[in-house]
């Protein structure tokens, strides 16, 4: 008598294997996606926090990033990558506009942060919203 598996038996596991593969696959791709928003987000937040922060600490509107240059767009990044300290490869500043004190900016999201939604910042006397 030879001992050893069948070829049903073999194709039973790995049918069962398939099935399981096909429920669990879509679950960890959504948990993946679900986690790089939710990090960009935080990423987004931190930014407004540091800028927030930037303002209230310096309590002098012309040295504020909310403020400063905003209409040089070298040096408002050159501020900004020094206020915010983000990795500024996962994240592009861009469309610097200011119009009516308020500070203007589009973050988008690169390498790890990719597929998620470009953000508009606007700041103006140490507060910033984003949508």
């Amino acid at each position: 008598m030879k001992k050893g598996f069948t070829l049903i038996e073999l194709l039973a596991v790995i049918v069962i294997l398939a099935i399981i593969m096909v429920i669990a696959v879509p679950q960890v791709l959504h948990v993946i996606d679900s986690s790089r928003k939710t990090a960009w987000i935080d990423n987004v937040k931190l930014i407004k926090k540091s800028l927030e922060l930037d303002y209230s600490i310096n309590n002098d509107p012309n040295a504020t990033i909310s403020q400063i240059n905003c209409s040089d767009p070298n040096k408002f990044l050159n501020n900004f990558s020094k206020i915010v300290d983000i990795d500024m490869d996962s994240t592009q500043v861009s469309n610097i506009s200011y119009n009516n004190n308020i500070c203007s900016f589009k973050l988008t999201p690169k390498m790890q942060f990719d597929g998620q939604s470009e953000v508009t910042m606007n700041c103006s006397h140490g507060k910033c919203t984003f949508e």
